[in-house]
């Protein structure tokens, strides 16, 4: 069964998520590194918040990078 994400939920997600990325910004500078590359599906998860949409494709999704600087864009 699947089960409808609703906007409050999306709302709590993004704040979490814009929280672990404050976090992982605060340490970009106090390591003084440019950037973080994470390639682990279950990190750019974690970080980013991201919700699969059609959870029966295991595969949907999770190719690719994720690229953390300091600046948001």
């Amino acid at each position: 069964m699947r089960r409808e994400v609703t906007s409050p939920e999306m709302a709590a997600r993004a704040d979490i998520s814009a929280h672990r990325l404050a976090r992982v910004r605060e340490l970009l500078v106090r390591l003084s590194l440019d950037a973080l590359l994470i390639s682990r599906g279950a990190l750019k998860r974690w970080l980013s918040g991201f919700v699969l949409l059609r959870p029966e494709d295991s595969s949907h999704g999770f190719a690719g990078t994720m690229l953390i600087t300091h600046d948001r864009q």
